[in-house]
């Protein structure tokens, strides 16, 4: 069991604790009231001696029944507890902890366990629900039943039905947009981690989270002062599964087939298994692993026309991916006292097979072939050590220390063959390109936080966050059997040193119904970057970005089932890693040069919204805007290396981003009709609506965002049988990725996914998923400008996306 941070501990007085020893199956008499949940608990601690400790955001705006006659101190918890979504956990003969309630929790009010099974996953639901009520962040939450309604192997996918979220690759899903900002605003933790990933980005690939492992997502739309500010579009905040009170786990098989267009089948499985519990009386532990194959494949074509429609050029591509993926951790905890303390090493690795085959036709008659072949394998490893301690009454304080380190090689080979137009072989190459990557983590946070008992003041908090990170990488190239000398950058080493300090404090108005909490957070980021110059030398390069982010967050809740949110942040973006690496990099028709004294793009977000739950129906409505500064895009320099221009990111340009989501669900049972019983309808819709200003001064939509996007689904589960069907729709509108250079335009796309499940025994079930179910594609043109800005030529491409289907099944124990 884990305390949250920044705790509440509800104590009786000194002289009733003295000689007090807690037994919790002596039967005493309870008279008390109903009304609000944390009334009711401290009444129950005043009476029992019982020393109570619980997040205040668990109880704010919950109520309690009370109760009235002889109940043991459990039953008595039980009783005030009931209908929350809040359970308890004895830590000590006389203390307690309350938390959120774990499967293990929830009563079952039927023998049958698949009956069990469906209320949970409603009761889940319905929890996370409460839970936005009662934050004071417009978060999104996403629970572990609600991601195994859907064929989600890895978070990326779970994540894509969300409001105002989708990904820009949407055959495999590993990364996701939020808020129709580029992946290159998101970024993604790990309990609370930001794990390095070993790739151009900051962000840990989504796809090698399983979710199966996972116990819950939020996705941090606007960030109060205790959350790392980096990330302008938001945070995808994962939280691996916790022990729970009683020993369970379970454990899943499948097995699926990935088709392409008409191309020929490839199969894929996946299993993952998690256990864990109470060892002793003060100690527990958990072990999750996943492991699993996915192969990709992916057709694209691009036809290019001339400014005037003549044809220009033919490209056509063929990859296939193998990709192998295991997760694996442990966490092991402690509970003391009043000390709690966990233990969580993890461990992350990805192997990658390619095959890629591309043919390019010109005009005149002339080839361009390219065959490639290549592995890649990356290892990310290390742990946390946590530790949650009560100084006093009112005094907490929690820290955590992380390390990790993360290992990348890949090898690429690449055979071309160049034709004139009358199919003579012109040339050919044989290249060899190896790659190394280093990563190494290091960081600590604490925060030491106090509960005033002053009417009007909530809790305050002050907290440090220190981290390093070293980055190094090497790149060798063999071309016809000799290598190539390096290059400028081809060796290079990055570090990044990280400072961060921050205050927050809350403020209770009318009975604590409204929730005010005014933060600032101060970081401080360095960085060193060192690489050769291909000549001999080294070339020296660093930049100090320095960021104050205030912010104002405001909850009120105007009924139990009613709570209006408003937030406002500034928060910061802080360069890829890419971007900022001091080499040199051909992609396409560009020269990328890095550019280390790159500065970070800092935002103004602003959110209002509303949030209605009851058991059987939920509405929710949020307005947000941003307003960015020195976004960083990549400019012409002016510079040519043969054919191709040189371009280095700057900051150079700023944006406006607004937009509505809308989400709805409805319990059809609610009508009272046997059929409907156990059917749910949902859906959510997102409205965008921004743009952006180019160095040229011209105004063009904001790059990649959409029009809208739309997710509805149905659900129902037979409360007779316990057989479970999901189907959910996903549609993407049109949307426009522009620049001074081009103009990429994306076609709407609609995808479908089902999902099934039957109980064979009462513990085990047999599982069906399917994705994409109609085969759709991506397409759209690209139009492409000279240095006038004129047209020059555009592209009409078309790219695949594969349906999946798997078959498996799953036992719970």
């Amino acid at each position: 069991m884990t305390a949250t941070v920044g705790l509440a501990t509800v104590q009786p007085a000194l002289a009733q604790q003295a000689g007090t020893q807690m037994q919790s199956e002596a039967r005493q008499h309870f008279d008390i009231p109903a009304g609000s949940m944390t009334a009711a608990l401290n009444a129950l601690a005043r009476q029992t001696g019982l020393a109570l400790t619980f997040d205040p955001d668990l109880t704010q705006g919950k109520t309690s029944q009370g109760l009235s006659g002889d109940y043991t101190v459990s039953e008595a918890l039980r009783a005030i507890l009931a209908g929350s979504g809040l359970s308890h956990r004895f830590t000590g003969p006389d203390s307690v902890i309350l938390r959120p309630a774990l499967r293990s929790d929830v009563v079952e009010l039927s023998t049958v366990l698949v009956e069990g099974h469906r209320l949970n996953v409603y009761e889940e639901i319905h929890a996370n629900e409460e839970k936005r009520l009662h934050s004071l962040r417009p978060d999104l939450i996403l629970g572990s039943e609600q991601m195994q309604r859907f064929p989600d192997e890895h978070i990326g996918k779970a994540l894509d039905r969300m409001p105002g979220m989708f990904s820009t690759s949407p055959a495999e899903k590993q990364e996701v947009r939020v808020r129709g900002l580029d992946k290159e605003f998101t970024r993604v933790e790990l309990d609370g981690v930001n794990i390095p990933g070993s790739n151009r980005w900051r962000n840990l690939s989504l796809g090698t989270v399983a979710t199966s492992l996972v116990d819950e997502v939020r996705v941090i739309r606007n960030p109060t002062a205790d959350i790392e500010h980096d990330g302008i579009g938001g945070r995808v905040s994962i939280r691996y599964r916790r022990a729970p009170e009683q020993f369970e786990g379970r454990a899943q098989v499948m097995g699926g087939q990935i088709n392409e267009g008409d191309g020929e089948g490839m199969f894929a499985g996946r299993a993952s298994i998690w256990a864990g519990g109470p060892v002793t009386d003060d100690f527990s532990m958990l072990g999750g692993l996943d492991i699993n194959g996915v192969p990709h494949r992916r057709a694209h074509r691009a036809v290019e026309e001339n400014a005037d429609g003549s044809f220009r050029e033919l490209f056509e591509r063929s990859d296939r991916k193998d990709v192998n993926r295991v997760s694996a951790f442990t966490k092991f905890g402690w509970t003391l006292d009043r000390t709690y303390l966990e233990l969580e090493p993890l461990l992350m690795a990805e192997s990658l097979s390619v095959q890629d085959e591309r043919r390019t036709t010109e005009a005149n008659g002339r080839q361009d072939n390219r065959f490639r072949s290549g592995e890649d394998s990356t290892r990310t490893y290390g742990g946390n050590f946590r530790w949650e301690h009560e100084l006093g009454e009112q005094w907490q304080t929690e820290g955590r220390v992380s390390a990790f380190r993360s290992d990348q090689n890949g090898s690429m080979d690449e055979v071309r063959l160049r034709y004139h137009a009358n199919g003579d072989l012109r040339d050919q190459s044989v290249t060899r390109t190896n790659d190394e990557l280093t990563d190494d983590m290091l960081e600590l946070r604490s925060a030491l936080s106090y509960s005033w008992d002053a009417a009007g003041l909530g809790k305050a908090e002050f907290g440090v966050q220190a981290r390093r990170n070293e980055r190094d990488g090497t790149k060798t190239v063999i071309e016809n059997g000799e290598a190539r000398e390096p290059g400028s950058g081809d060796e290079y080493s990055l570090r990044e040193d990280y400072l961060a300090g921050w205050l927050r404090q809350q403020f209770l108005f009318f009975d604590d119904q409204l929730r005010v909490e005014p933060g600032v957070r101060i970081e401080d980021y360095r960085l060193t970057a060192r690489s050769n110059d291909g000549e001999g030398g080294s070339v020296h390069q660093g930049s100090d970005n320095l960021h104050v982010g205030p912010s104002l967050h405001a909850a009120w809740q105007l009924s139990p089932e009613f709570t209006l949110h408003g937030a406002v942040s500034r928060t910061q973006n802080r360069p890829q890693l890419d971007q900022i690496t001091p080499s040199r990099v051909q992609r396409g028709r560009e020269i990328i040069v890095g550019n280390p004294e790159l500065a970070s793009s800092i935002s103004v977000n602003s959110d209002l919204g509303l949030v209605w739950s009851t058991p059987d129906a939920f509405l929710a409505a949020t307005l947000f805007h941003k307003d960015i500064d020195d976004l960083i895009v990549n400019a012409r320099t002016g510079e040519q290396e043969g054919n191709r221009d040189v371009v280095q990111p700057r900051n150079i340009e700023r944006g406006t981003l607004r937009g509505l989501e809308l989400e709805q669900r409805l319990h059809l049972g609610l009508t009272g009709i046997d059929l409907l019983e156990g059917v749910h309808l949902w859906s959510n819709q997102t409205l965008f609506d921004g743009s952006m200003r180019l160095q040229s001064g011209r105004e063009v939509p904001f790059f990649g965002e959409p029009d809208y996007l739309v997710a509805a689904g149905i659900d129902w589960i037979s409360p007779r049988s316990g057989m479970q069907l999901s189907l959910a729709a996903s549609h993407n509108g049109k949307r426009t990725e522009e620049d001074e250079f081009s103009r990429k335009r994306f076609d709407s796309l609609t995808t479908v996914d089902l999902t099934g499940s039957y109980p064979i025994s009462p513990t085990t079930r047999v599982r069906f998923e399917a994705s994409n179910l109609f085969n759709e594609q991506e397409s759209g043109p690209k139009a492409f400008f000279d240095q006038d800005g004129e047209l020059s030529h555009t592209e009409y491409r078309t790219v695949s996306i594969p349906r999946t289907l798997w078959l498996g099944i799953e036992a719970r124990f």
